[in-house]
């Protein structure tokens, strides 16, 4: 039988990861730990220079909050997956760093003149906004908007849990994820699986409980995971030929 990884992402957000894990052969149990729930804003939008994109799940709850972006305002996104999310909605990104994490994007925005401008950030309600406070300190004011939360699934059954038992690898990326993914199985579960994540800030989060993290892309994107965890696989064959060759 061909490997098997648990992808824990929403059943929106999953088909492509899946769908790319599956072309390379891997089998795929999808276990999704998280609800996404879009919130009411009311935000004047032709009061900001900027929005500022984090995620994809921010450019869908912004605009199924406001519908559409008009006038001037300049749009940022931290990575190709939100600006693939932006795109999509015929928007153009005017800004994106070259690594998809927060400093990253945070650093991109240092390399303009910044100070007197207006950005909006919507994000969830589990994010770390500290970090816009040096858009702040280059002068800049700077909203940060829930626009949607986080929320952990509780409806696995036994049988779904069970099913966890013949995987090898088991997904994250987010600490949300983690996080609902802990309380939803045992620890018991979760020690006997190898750990992929998506990149520093959920390693940090699994590592803070004290679970090990095996695969960490170079990259923070999808594409980047699945090639690592092909790697993980690849290697792991290639050291089971090597111990059997020695015996």
């Amino acid at each position: 039988m061909p490997p098997c990884v648990i992808v824990t992402r929403a059943p929106h957000q999953s088909e492509e990861l899946i769908a790319q894990l599956r072309r390379v052969g891997l089998d795929v149990i999808h276990f999704p730990v998280l609800r996404i729930r879009y919130q009411s804003l009311s935000v004047p939008l032709d009061h900001f220079d900027w929005i500022a994109f984090t995620s994809a799940n921010a450019v869908e709850s912004l605009l199924h909050a406001v519908g559409t972006l008009t006038g001037d305002i300049r749009i940022a996104a931290i990575g190709k997956a939100t600006a693939r999310a932006l795109t999509n909605r015929d928007l153009t990104v005017d800004l994106m760093p070259s690594t998809s994490t927060g400093s990253a994007l945070i650093e991109a925005f240092c390399s303009l003149e910044i100070r007197g401008k207006r950005i909006l950030v919507p994000t969830s309600d589990k994010a770390d906004t500290s970090k816009w406070n040096r858009l702040r300190e280059k002068g800049a004011t700077v909203q940060v908007v829930v626009a949607y939360t986080n929320e952990c699934e509780t409806n696995h059954t036994p049988e779904q849990i069970e099913t966890l038992t013949r995987a090898q690898i088991v997904l994250f990326t987010s600490p949300s994820a983690f996080t609902c993914f802990l309380r939803a199985v045992s620890g018991d579960i979760l020690s006997g699986l190898s750990i992929a994540v998506i990149g520093p800030t959920t390693r940090a989060a699994v590592e803070a409980e004290r679970f090990q993290v095996d695969i960490v892309p170079e990259q923070p994107t999808m594409q980047a995971l699945v090639d690592a965890v092909v790697q993980h696989f690849k290697k792991g064959i290639d050291d089971d030929l090597l111990q059997s060759a020695t015996r």
